[in-house]
């Protein structure tokens, strides 16, 4: 058997996300949709824990909730930011949100989340936003304009 090359390695990787959102019924949707979405989760139920998650390793994505105890998502990612600027690298954030009055995905946007998805979602636009951001061109690295 011979092994892998590095591309088949990197191929067959999974892209790591950090699903940062207390709703335990969420965590599961995002846990029976990861293999149909082929990527690999990580779960954080407060910004504590997603900070201690991002300084043990590291993920190609975070989905961010807006609501959460203690403190919420738009100030985890100011907190994510400071960490990532320490660190020297940015991993993108998009807010998956059921916050979806008018400013909203501004407010997300400012705070530092780089796309916004407001819930409910369907898969096929869960999927479009994480292959949006995982890609490697810079150019489709926008948010999407308000329909």
């Amino acid at each position: 058997m011979r092994p892998e090359s590095q591309n088949e390695q990197d191929e067959d990787r999974r892209p790591k996300v950090l699903v940062v959102d207390d709703d335990l019924a969420h965590q599961k949707l995002m846990s029976l949709i990861s293999d149909h979405l082929f990527i690999e989760v990580e779960f954080a139920t407060t910004s504590g824990e997603a900070l201690n998650l991002l300084r043990q390793g590291s993920f190609d994505i975070i989905l961010m909730d807006w609501r959460m105890p203690v403190t919420d998502g738009l100030k985890c990612t100011l907190q994510i930011r400071e960490l990532q600027d320490a660190q020297g690298h940015r991993v993108p954030i998009i807010a998956v949100t059921a916050h979806a009055l008018s400013g909203d995905r501004e407010r997300c946007l400012d705070a530092g989340m780089d796309d916004y998805l407001s819930k409910p979602f369907t898969l096929e636009q869960l999927q479009n936003k994480i292959q949006k951001w995982l890609g490697s061109s810079e150019e489709n690295r926008e948010p999407d304009s308000v329909a």
